[in-house]
């Protein structure tokens, strides 16, 4: 178990616009390679006057992130999901995986593949 003071240092690297997979990456090289195998569903919505809704589902496989978002999210979303793997690090990918919490992503690399998913919803409004 990590001291306090350990996860207030990791608090601020976050804080600081790293994604969580970033910070680990910087720490331990080991199971990050598992989690990176990893994949996630998103789906950033737009909508002028109401904000902005991100949707993610990550899964250790595409179809289990596809699945989990269509079996969460209203259909409404389903049109603009797109799957990557967290590997993929592209800017997007960078920017909703923030919103991966670090257990997840400890559970997804000891869990076996497939077995373990999450799904978390963000609106932003702007209005």
């Amino acid at each position: 178990m990590k001291s306090l003071k350990d996860m207030r240092s990791r608090l601020r690297q976050l804080e600081q616009s790293k994604s969580t997979l970033d910070v680990l990456a910087a720490e331990s090289g080991d199971w990050v390679t598992e989690v990176n195998t990893c994949y996630l569903a998103y789906s950033q919505y737009y909508a002028t006057g109401e904000g902005v809704t991100a949707i993610i589902a990550v899964a250790g496989t595409a179809k289990l992130a596809r699945e989990t978002f269509k079996n969460r999210a209203p259909e409404l979303f389903w049109g603009a999901m797109k799957v990557a793997q967290l590997a993929k690090r592209n800017e997007v990918v960078k920017q909703v995986s923030k919103m991966i919490p670090l257990s997840v992503l400890q559970l997804l690399e000891t869990n076996p593949r497939g077995t373990t998913s999450f799904y978390g919803e963000l609106h932003y409004n702007l209005a």
